[in-house]
């Protein structure tokens, strides 16, 4: 990185992509610098006609250079260690320097507040000098970005007000700046138009009249602002820089000392070109809320009935795409707590779509934010069943993950603006891929964290009932369009998960199928036929699960794998023991349908199935705990299917399901607790389509 001067920035400012900065404030800093420099020369444009000429017609800011050159800029006014009229600075304070003037840290916003240190401040008196393009960044940001409160100065200085400095005039609410393809395009889009530009602020000594600290009335309304010349170069401290050379040769600060600046009084429309409002307050940055989720702020902010006199109403006529780099300071107790800054796209033509993007991408969120919020509390209810009144906001946030949820939205969020501005795809098409989006990172921070649970009943149950109720929010009645298709459209589980295909022959009970195409239909229909021919030797054989018996191994046979073999030897079982002396030939019993889970829900007593009946509830909490297959639980299940006359499952889907039984994942376990817990749930109905 190379430090240039003014001269040399102008004379470069085609060929200069950006600014290098420290932080959003450094580089805001130096903006509002530059932008000062070209009202001061008067090279700007004069009404807005003008300035949208400048701007496609690209128009040359080197002569701002060559004016600097001349007079009568050129009898010091830019040296920032003049006796008499520092740069940006107050000489005034040059007669403490001796006595008081202490370190560099101070000057550095981050750095001056850090309440972590000793109450003495003891980090203030650091000698690490400053590197001087470093140092004047840092004074350049407190100009403009000043924190209000007391100032390390002396009463006997320049007065008692003296020692408690105002909020800068960017402190407390968001700045907006368009940027262009180079620097000198970022400058013409950012210059007002304007007749009057004001005089710019060289230094606290420069001949205009400055506060005089001395408490009357006149002094505590402060003044007026005369131009944008005026406002860019406002002194809202008073600075002085104490310089020395290194051994290398280098300008370095080792000292400063800084007091309270300048006081304005409220400004008007025309000098808040760049405000976006939040209702009828100016835009302020938050922690809570990131700076894309009050974008619509910014599109709001450039309604056709502007006409003209501000920023985004110019913008919008201008009908080109640029970008809106949006910053904020935001600090608590005087103490600087983090810079949030953001860019977003911009674009005339398609000012309406931008706005609609933004104000209903952000109420999407929020939808999913609550529908994600419920669920939790659903699996909080269930795990935690006994929380006392005060834990339960706590133990939400174990399932809630509200914080990573907004992270994660942020992407998608500004890949829907970028697609609506450029016109990447049609408006609804945008917005439904947007949607889609949203439901698949709640679906799956949800599953994440109920993933955490240890392995047990509950936190199966929890798992399916959460993620059932998640679905059923997002498809409520009062959900969003696009969220509401989103949600149907898609599955909870991923397509073609091993324990949630489901093959033609077990999607209903009336046909049989017609294809035998893959071996665990072929395996089914294997099976079907040993009923139809009454062939109860190789019945028998399967039923009695003796080892080596050729029915065994003509069903093991049918497995893809030597590892699915187990699975489908089992399920050979289970299909004989279930038909072991019953005539049934129907296809609904010889193919069976649907899973456990579906089987084991039709269980139970007239007082309550499925989960409502303690036993079966046990019954099937015991199948899905097993580790390995659970050949015993399930014999259980299939004998009371056929003493209760009820449809067995599909055996193919059956076959498929054990083949892929893992203690560990429970990819089979979930599936069956989707069927058994929620049968009617969208994902439920998603997944098995």
């Amino acid at each position: 990185m190379r430090w240039l001067s003014p001269l040399e920035f102008f004379e470069q400012a085609e060929e200069l992509p950006g600014l290098a900065y420290s932080s959003p404030g450094v580089g805001v800093a130096q903006w509002q610098l530059l932008l000062g420099l070209c009202y001061a020369t008067g090279i700007h444009p004069r009404n807005p006609a003008q300035w949208e000429q400048w701007v496609r017609d690209g128009h040359d800011l080197s002569e701002v250079a060559r004016r600097l050159r001349e007079a009568p800029f050129d009898d010091g006014r830019f040296r920032l260690f003049d006796p008499n009229r520092p740069f940006g600075q107050n000489a005034q304070l040059g007669r403490h320097m001796r006595e008081h003037g202490y370190g560099t840290a101070q000057l550095v916003m981050e750095r001056a507040a850090d309440r972590a240190q000793l109450v003495d401040h003891v980090h203030l008196h650091d000698p690490e000098p400053l590197p001087l393009g470093v140092a004047v960044q840092a004074m350049l940001t407190q100009l403009h970005y000043g924190l209000g409160g007391r100032v390390r100065a002396k009463t006997d200085w320049m007065g008692k007000p003296f020692t408690y400095g105002a909020v800068g005039r960017l402190t407390s609410r968001v700045h907006t700046l368009a940027l262009g393809r180079n620097c000198a395009d970022t400058l013409r889009l950012n210059l007002q138009p304007t007749a009057r530009p004001g005089t710019f602020n060289y230094s606290w000594t420069d001949g205009k009249t400055r506060r005089t600290f001395d408490g009357k009335a006149s002094d505590k309304a402060g003044r007026g602002v005369d131009g944008p010349a005026d406002l860019c170069s406002v002194l809202g401290r008073s600075i002085l820089l104490q310089p020395d050379v290194t051994d290398q040769g280098d300008i370095v600060v080792t000292k400063v000392l800084m007091g309270a600046g300048e006081l304005l009084r409220p400004l008007g429309q025309k000098h808040l070109q760049d405000v976006p409002l939040d209702g009828d307050r100016p835009l302020a940055p938050s922690t809570d809320r990131a700076m894309w989720r009050q974008s619509h702020a910014l599109y709001a902010a450039a309604l056709p009935n502007t006409k003209d006199s501000d920023l985004f109403s110019r913008l919008l006529r201008l009908k080109i795409p640029v970008q809106l780099w949006t910053v904020g300071l935001v600090a608590k107790q005087r103490s600087p707590l983090d810079w949030v800054s953001d860019t977003f796209p911009f674009h005339g033509a398609h000012h309406m779509p931008l706005l609609r993007a933004a104000t209903d991408g952000v109420a999407w969120a929020n939808a999913v934010d609550k529908a994600m919020q419920r669920a939790s509390a659903t699996a909080r209810d269930l795990v935690y069943p006994n929380s006392r009144p005060e834990d339960r906001a706590r133990l939400l946030r174990r399932f809630y993950p509200s914080g990573e949820l907004w992270a994660q939205f942020e992407e998608p969020f500004h890949a829907l603006l970028a697609a609506v501005a450029d016109g990447a795809l049609p408006e609804p098409e945008a917005r439904a891929a947007f949607a889609a989006r949203l439901v698949a990172v709640a679906r799956s921070a949800l599953t994440g964290r109920l993933r955490t649970l240890p392995r047990s009943p509950v936190a199966r149950q929890a798992r399916v009932l959460s993620a059932a109720r998640l679905e059923r929010e997002l498809t409520a009645r009062t959900a969003p369009p696009e969220l509401k298709e989103a949600a149907m459209a898609t599955s909870l589980y991923p397509a073609g998960s091993a324990a949630l295909t489901v093959s033609a022959a077990s999607a209903g009970a009336a046909d049989a199928p017609a294809s035998r195409a893959g071996g665990h239909q072929m395996f089914a229909h294997w099976l079907a036929g040993l009923v139809r021919v009454q062939d109860q030797a190789m019945l028998g054989q399967l039923c009695h699960r003796v080892q080596d018996q050729q029915a065994r191994m003509l069903a093991a046979e049918f497995a893809p794998n030597r590892e699915a073999r187990p699975a489908y030897v089992l399920t050979a079982h289970l299909f004989a023991r279930y038909h072991q002396g019953l005539p049934w030939r129907e296809p609904v019993r010889l193919y069976g349908s649907g899973d456990v889970g579906k089987a084991l829900r039709g269980l139970g007593s007239p007082a309550g199935r499925g989960p409502k009946d303690p036993g079966i509830k046990r019954l099937f909490d015991r199948v899905c705990g097993a580790r390995d297959l659970p050949a015993t639980g399930l014999q259980t299940v299939i004998d009371r299917l056929r003493t209760e006359g009820r449809f067995p499952p599909s055996w193919s889907q059956l076959a498929q399901e054990l083949s892929a039984w893992d203690s560990r994942e429970e990819t089979t376990q979930d599936a069956w607790a989707e069927s058994f817990y929620t049968p009617n749930s969208r994902a439920r109905q998603g997944a098995t389509s």
